[in-house]
């Protein structure tokens, strides 16, 4: 399966943190190729910006149609998910819709850890969007990241890690769901610390991905 990955900021050091997290997620059959939007905005923090973004990754699966067996978007409000989707006949996934399929498997409740302080009407919206309202317990911010960049690992994991531990302790939380591509690489880690499991978009967004074309691993 060759998936193609769009990232929909202009921002390519994303991209290529979204290609390594995706690389390592799929299967021995998959090939990723992560693309960058060719215009727009560097780092989506809004419904507008989303917008704007809209139109960039609608035109790189129209140039590319056809090149490709299916496609994910690698931003946590899922830029382009439903347009294309209604223009496409491959599978199309996104980081939050994804992240929120596995999510309810996993356990009654969930939460979501953001890195925006403006995410969480956004994010609030997706869950309602995708029918997962009953089965959210909180939306909780670990820590705002300018332009998706996190200047110290060490600091955003141990902010993750505070509110991830709230969002069990206090919420009920059974799974979290971390956004964005800086802590997505922290998945592992996180989850033996926290002892539930944490889940991020990208690696989400491939592996719904496969299963909707029923990849082998």
């Amino acid at each position: 399966m060759k998936l193609l990955v769009i990232n929909p900021n202009t921002s390519r050091n994303i991209t290529d943190t979204i290609a390594g997290i995706a690389a390592a997620a799929a299967g021995s059959t998959t090939e990723i190729e992560a693309v960058t939007a060719p215009f727009g905005i560097a780092y989506i923090t809004s419904k507008e910006e989303s917008a704007v973004a809209l139109e960039a990754v609608l035109q790189v699966v129209d140039e590319r149609a056809g090149e490709f067996d299916a496609v994910a978007v690698a931003s946590s409000s899922d830029t382009g998910l439903e347009e294309m989707r209604a223009r496409l006949a491959q599978p199309v996934t996104g980081m939050s819709e994804s992240a929120m399929h596995f999510a309810v498997s996993l356990g009654p409740r969930f939460s979501l850890i953001d890195m925006q302080k403006t995410g969480a009407p956004i994010m609030r919206a997706l869950v309602e969007r995708y029918g997962h309202s009953e089965y959210l317990a909180s939306i909780r911010l670990a820590i705002h990241l300018e332009g998706g960049v996190a200047p110290d690992q060490a600091l955003l994991l141990e902010a993750i890690l505070r509110e991830g531990k709230a969002a069990v302790e206090e919420d009920g939380a059974q799974a979290l769901i971390v956004g964005g591509s800086a802590a997505a690489s922290m998945s592992d880690e996180l989850s033996e610390r926290i002892g539930v499991p944490v889940l991020d978009g990208i690696t989400c967004a491939v592996r719904r991905a496969e299963q909707l074309l029923d990849v082998p691993k």
